[in-house]
């Protein structure tokens, strides 16, 4: 049995990054526009995010594209330890919700 490599030390501080950098669209805010969007991005070696896609639209282009926004200002993430491969495919949960 092949175990997969398991990158959960990477998630807390790419979530804590994301959570300093995500703002809520002014837009999106006015119209009261929620949901939740997931990014498939992938992460090089040298922590460059070297793509970021919709993987699960919130329903609102304006929120996706926050999302995607938030990731590429996220970019470079500060590795903890090495990878073990050229790059990681994760996918990513943002959440915009008005009242929480």
């Amino acid at each position: 049995m092949v175990r997969k490599p398991d990158y959960g030390w990477l998630t807390g501080p790419l979530l804590q990054r994301i959570d300093a950098l995500k703002q809520y669209p002014v837009s999106a805010r006015l119209h009261r526009l929620e949901g939740r969007v997931v990014v498939r991005i992938v992460i090089q070696e040298d922590g460059q995010i070297v793509s970021a896609a919709i993987a699960k639209s919130s329903g609102h282009d304006v929120l996706d594209q926050a999302a995607l926004e938030t990731l590429r200002q996220v970019s470079p993430i500060a590795l903890s330890q090495p990878l073990d491969k050229t790059s990681v495919t994760m996918q990513i949960p943002l959440g915009y919700y008005l009242d929480r």
